[in-house]
């Protein structure tokens, strides 16, 4: 059986206008990173962005998860993204155990970007196997499955 796949109701709620993003990965703040993290989200809400993101880099940057979580428990409206959430760095059903939690905890406001090409000075850190960047596009692909029940509100894991 093949299932058809509508888009997010967010996306239907966009389709006919432009929204706009921030998009933060806070390595070089000296000190106190998580508060320049949520300075940034204060001021993408204060301009009425319409979704922040976050970037995965475990051994470069805050840990995006925990961050995201902060994010969720502190706005209503703007949604809140991870960009390329290497699937090199976490089992795919830690990702999605996650990913769970964190869209139950944003009431639903989550938007997750998975990505492959893992940065080969991080992922041996993680103890997960990283590709050749030349070969990690074609590779991501092994990582990046819909687990049955993934659908929102039918999380079992």
């Amino acid at each position: 059986m093949v299932t058809i796949w509508s888009p997010s109701p967010w996306v239907e709620e966009r389709r006919e206008s432009i929204s706009f993003a921030l998009e933060v990965f806070p390595i070089r703040t000296g000190h106190e990173p998580a508060r320049h993290l949520l300075t940034a989200r204060r001021l993408a809400e204060s301009l009425s962005f319409d979704a922040f993101y976050f970037g995965d880099h475990p051994t470069l940057a805050l840990d995006c998860w925990v961050h995201i979580a902060a994010l969720a428990v502190t706005t209503s409206r703007i949604r809140l993204g991870l960009i390329a959430n290497c699937v090199y760095y976490r089992h795919p059903v830690q990702t999605a155990r996650f990913a769970a939690d964190l869209d139950n905890l944003s009431d639903g406001r989550l938007i997750l970007g998975v990505g492959s090409a893992g940065n080969p000075v991080v992922s041996p850190t993680s103890g997960n196997p990283s590709p050749h960047v030349g070969t990690a596009g074609s590779a991501g692909g092994s990582g990046c499955h819909h687990p049955r029940g993934l659908e929102r509100g039918a999380v079992h894991l």
